[in-house]
Formats: structure tokens, C-alpha cells, sequence
């Protein structure tokens, strides 16, 4: 197995780490100070294999300080040459899926079939020796070592042998002295384990405690983004609800033109522009209004002038028509006497001519 690209988007004090899309070589070497963070990468690379452990948020001790979630991903070649591609994050629960030949597993907090024949003990002893036992090799026995990867490799349920021996050893020193008062210690010891079992107790009540309150986190953090989305969707639902009623509104008022309006073909007698010949029309009425304003002012006056009319002026329009008869006589009369002025003017003027002609004809007037 190879791993050819590792990305880490927060994981202890590592954040937004990626050794980038060209694979990674047979040998890396990983230099930095201390506090840098290059045993975290390896224990990130161990979480990618094996899980989270401890797989709780609150007692994880590569949970982020900013309160982000752990998480990471990393691309291995195996020996057979398929590829796979791990991602796992830490919520209030572990979670993880492996991609491989395109789909999709859920891995939840399980470890990666490929590597279960080696147990996250034996991958720890084997290939996570440390600097400090590095250091002291010259000074310990290579038969130890020899005991640690032989016994690790061999099968998982046995232990070196000197380590066992040495335990024995002081487990027996412990337990039986020379002085026989060995049941003092194994008084204590039961002492302590049922304080143990007790705190067990307690530990695992309050463990089903935060795994079901985790859980109702999850519903509720589900509930939540479920609500937010039908909420958005709300949104957009009223702000296309408030633009179609608007459309619909102007389509109700141009049906309702429509019918006032009546037939098309009634239109057609208007002019080409309506409101030129709304504007003459308006000044027509206002100069008739203007008129009916004057012809009122004159019916009023002409009612009040009948209204201040005396007896007598009554007694005059009762006899309107007789007087009527005597102008015209009056008329008549001057239309006689202009007449009569005027043969009074012609009879001169005939005595005149027979004055002058009889001069000559006769020696005395005529």
C-alpha cells in the first residue's frame, strides 16, 4: 500500500494541508521544529486507517481548538494497483466513507479492510517507533527490540516474552513479600477495582447519556437544516407569488379594459390620436360650459328684472299688443307724412317749371 496524496482540513494543530495532486514518492521525509506537527500527521494517517480513537468530539485529543470539525482525506495505491480514496470527519460521532472504482462506502468508524490483518497495536509498535526510542537504541538491547517486532508480528494476542516476565515479576514482588503481608496489598487492590467498577458504571451511564444526547443533536441539527431549507424554499415561493400576483393583477385589469372597451371594430372609428382629440373635445366643453355659465347669468338677470316689474309695467306687457299696433300706426303715419312732405316738394318745383314756362308764353302769370 501507497499513499499518493494527503489532505488534512483540520486535525489538531494541522489546518488546510495538502501534499498536493502529484503522487507522493516511495520515501518522504518530514522535517520541521517541534510543536510543528509532524507526529499529528502521523497519527492523522493512522485515524485515516484505523478510525477515531477515542471517538468522541469532547475526549479526542486532536478535536480542534477552533471548534471545527476533525477531518481529512487521503488517496492510497494498494499493492494490486486499485485506488482508493478515504475521507473521515469527527462530529459528535465519527463518521467516514471510502470511495472506490467510482462508488461510494460508508465507513462510518470501521477500519479499512485492507488493513485489518495488522491491529492498530501491532501498526503502532511496529511502525510508529519514536524518536526518544530511536535515541536509546544504543543503549538497549537489540534482543528487546527483537522481542517487541517478532512478538507484535507473530500473532496479535501474544506479548514479548521479557516484557511479560518483567510484570510477573513485579506483580509478584508486589503481591507476596517475605513477610507474608501480601493480603494487605490484595485487600487494596479489591478495594480499588470495585472503586473502579463503580466509576465504570458511572462512566458508562453517562457515555449512553452523551451518545443520546449526541444523537438528539444530530436529529435536532437535522431538523434544523431541514427547517432552514423549507424555509428558503418559502422564500422563493412568496417572492414568485408576490411577481405572478402582480402579472396577474395587470392581466385582470387589461380584461376588464378589454370589456369596457367592448368589440375591436368600435375602436376603430377613434382617431389616430386620441388624446390630441380628447384635448379639443375638452375645450369644446369647457367653452360651452363657458356659455351655459353666460346664458344662466343672463336668464337670472333677465328673472330679476321680471321680478322688480310694478303694476304698471304689468298693465304695459298686458297691452303689449295693442301698443304694438299703435307703433306700427305711428310707423304708418310717419311714412304717410314723409310722403306727403315729398309731393308737397315735387308740386313746388312743378310751380316753379310752370312759372318759368308760362314767363315766355304768356305776358301775365299764368
Amino acid at each position: 500500500m501507497h499513499v499518493e496524496r494527503i489532505r488534512v482540513q483540520d486535525f489538531g494543530c494541522l489546518h488546510d494541508l495538502d501534499s498536493g495532486p502529484t503522487p507522493l514518492g516511495d520515501l518522504v521525509v518530514i522535517v520541521g521544529p517541534n510543536e510543528a506537527g509532524k507526529s499529528t500527521l502521523f497519527h492523522f494517517l493512522t485515524t485515516l486507517l484505523y478510525g477515531f480513537s477515542p471517538a468522541s468530539r469532547d475526549t479526542n485529543p486532536y478535536a480542534p481548538w477552533s471548534g471545527a470539525e476533525a477531518a481529512g482525506s487521503v488517496v492510497l495505491r494498494l499493492a494490486d494497483g486499485r485506488r482508493w480514496e478515504v475521507h473521515r470527519r469527527l462530529r459528535a460521532t465519527p463518521d467516514g466513507w471510502l470511495v472506490r472504482e467510482g462508488i461510494s462506502e460508508e465507513l462510518k468508524n470501521r477500519t479499512l479492510t485492507c488493513v485489518e490483518h495488522v491491529p492498530l497495536a501491532i501498526f503502532r509498535q511496529v511502525y510508529a517507533i519514536t524518536l526518544g526510542e530511536l535515541a536509546g537504541l544504543e543503549g538497549e538491547s537489540w534482543a528487546r527490540i527483537q522481542d517487541r517486532l517478532v512478538a507484535a508480528l507473530g500473532a496479535p494476542d501474544l506479548r514479548p516474552a521479557r516484557a511479560v516476565s518483567d510484570e510477573l515479576e513485579r506483580e509478584a514482588g508486589e503481591l507476596w513479600r517475605p513477610n507474608r503481608r501480601g493480603n494487605q496489598r490484595i485487600r487494596q487492590l479489591w478495594e480499588r477495582l470495585r472503586e473502579l467498577e463503580s466509576r465504570r458504571r458511572e462512566v458508562a451511564s453517562a457515555d449512553l447519556t452523551l451518545r443520546d444526547e449526541a444523537r438528539e443533536l444530530e436529529r435536532t441539527q437535522a431538523a434544523l437544516a431541514d427547517a432552514r431549507t423549507e424555509r428558503e424554499e418559502s422564500r422563493v415561493y412568496v417572492e414568485r407569488y408576490g411577481a405572478l400576483l402582480q402579472v396577474r393583477a395587470s392581466l385582470a385589469r387589461v380584461r376588464a379594459l378589454e370589456e369596457e372597451a367592448g368589440p375591436q371594430k368600435v375602436l376603430e372609428a377613434l382617431p389616430t390620436d386620441p388624446a390630441a382629440w380628447l384635448a379639443e373635445w375638452a375645450n369644446q366643453l369647457r367653452a360651452q360650459e363657458a356659455r351655459v355659465e353666460e346664458l344662466t347669468h343672463d336668464v337670472d338677470a333677465s328673472r330679476r328684472r321680471i321680478e322688480a316689474l310694478g303694476v304698471t309695467d304689468t298693465r304695459v306687457l298686458e297691452r303689449a299688443r295693442e301698443i304694438e299696433r299703435v307703433a306700427a300706426s305711428v310707423q304708418a303715419s310717419g311714412w304717410t307724412r314723409a310722403r306727403a312732405g315729398q309731393l308737397r316738394m315735387e308740386m313746388r318745383e312743378l310751380q316753379s317749371l310752370a312759372e318759368a314756362e308760362s314767363s315766355e308764353l304768356f305776358e301775365a302769370s299764368w
